[in-house]
């Protein structure tokens, strides 16, 4: 049995995954992971584990806002791939 892929990662795959917390979530900041998953690195930034409702909401509206800016810049050197 194969463990998760990277469309269908859970809170407990990204606890499990992951090497290095870089930022623990605050506020309106959220949490930064570092995890490797298939022999590849990638940073997983989470709005909602430790915050409220409007946290979860606003962080979900950022989250899409900033994928949007990142797929519109790929290509570009240093802009890292949206996974």
């Amino acid at each position: 049995m194969s463990g998760p892929g990277w469309d269908d990662l859970g809170e407990e795959d990204v606890d499990r995954l992951t090497t290095q917390v870089l930022r623990y979530g605050s506020r309106a900041r959220p949490e930064l992971r570092r995890i490797r998953l298939e022999g590849v690195d990638a940073v997983v930034k989470d709005y909602g584990r430790h915050g409220t409702v409007f946290k979860r909401l606003l962080g979900a509206w950022l989250a899409r806002r900033e994928e949007a800016a990142l797929r519109r810049a790929q290509g570009l050197p240093g802009v890292p791939r949206v996974i």
